[in-house]
């Protein structure tokens, strides 16, 4: 998550869950550590064993530096462990702003499968929620605001849907455009940080089953009282990922259909 508050800039690879509790890896299946060399610095969600959602702000500064794409590892037990696939192909989302950020969201190619993984579904379009709804983040981000270190351990925390028009009067108006979606613990503080970024903000079917919401963006520092954190909405997004995901297919670069 990028921080507006604490100037980290979208090139600053240390990208939050405050509040919260030590999660079962079993319940994440979905969710990988991306990492240049062996430092993890963002999270993604598997979508499909082959593909990935995170944040722009994730991988377009490596794309600037003409480095290697970044390595995504299996959530099994915690971030550092996992057996590391490479990625073969990143599309950041047309009009990415990294001062708004806008367009926050990303889509990974993986040069192979994952195994062990279990690809949650997106949120569809037209996804409404009510204020308060209760939604859920993980990752492996800062514990602390100003701290230096991740955490070693999956955490998550129950965070509270804030509709845009609100959140728009509590961070500055006009900051929170249609591609986002905001949510937080205004009274107890939980919310994600830096670290965290790219990882997923989850709601429930009628059934109790997860889907990916929303994609960890930014925020003003972490777990402050009164302020939500930001994310992108993929139910806006939806249909641009399913482009992507039909094109890899129609191409065959896809190893499990």
């Amino acid at each position: 998550m990028i921080d507006n508050d604490v100037a980290i800039e979208s090139r600053n690879f240390e990208s939050r869950i405050i509040n919260g509790n030590r999660a079962d890896p079993a319940d994440y299946k979905f969710l990988v550590s991306l990492r240049v060399g062996d430092t993890h610095y963002c999270a993604g969600s598997v979508i499909h064993p082959q593909i990935v959602v995170t944040a722009a702000h994730c991988i377009e500064p490596i794309r600037q530096k003409g480095s290697d794409f970044p390595l995504i590892v299996t959530s099994l037990n915690a971030a550092q462990n996992g057996s590391p696939v490479g990625t073969k192909a990143s599309v950041v989302r047309g009009g990415y702003n990294a001062a708004t950020h806008n367009n926050d969201i990303a889509v990974l190619l993986l040069n192979e499968a994952l195994e062990g993984v279990e690809p949650i579904p997106m949120a569809k379009p037209g996804t409404t929620l009510s204020k308060g709804t209760e939604l859920q983040i993980a990752g492996w981000g800062l514990t602390q605001e100003g701290s230096s270190e991740t955490s070693p351990y999956l955490m998550e925390a129950t965070v509270g849907f804030v509709d845009n028009a609100e959140c728009n009067k509590i961070l500055g108006m006009g900051k929170i455009t249609d591609n986002m979606i905001c949510a937080g613990d205004l009274i107890n503080g939980r919310d994600a940080c830096q670290g965290d970024s790219g990882g997923p903000l989850l709601s429930f079917d009628l059934e109790g089953r997860p889907q990916l919401l929303g994609v960890v963006s930014w925020g003003i520092g972490c777990g402050r009282i009164g302020l939500p954190g930001v994310y992108s909405s993929v139910p806006y997004f939806e249909s641009w990922i399913q482009t992507y995901i039909s094109q890899w297919e129609s191409e065959n670069r896809l190893v499990v259909q």
